[in-house]
């Protein structure tokens, strides 16, 4: 994904589309949160793109509003 500011965001999906952590990086935001469990939320967040996929949930709207512009591919 890529959000002007936030920049291009990569994660590894599942075959049904969900994004997946390993235990690698799990382990790394424990160790880095600390105990902290409002930092190990911090930390979720970014490894799953929330700031991305707030800003870009308005695209996947099945309603959208007048302030979302939709870009059609030209075929």
């Amino acid at each position: 994904m890529h959000v002007g500011g936030l920049g291009i965001f990569r994660g590894e999906l599942n075959s049904a589309g969900s994004m997946v952590l390993s235990e690698d990086r799990l382990q790394v935001m424990l160790e880095q949160s600390a105990g902290n469990h409002r930092e190990f939320t911090r930390l979720l967040r970014m490894a799953l793109g929330q700031s991305w996929d707030d800003f870009l949930e308005p695209f996947r709207a099945s309603q959208h509003s007048e302030n979302v512009s939709l870009l059609n591919r030209a075929g």
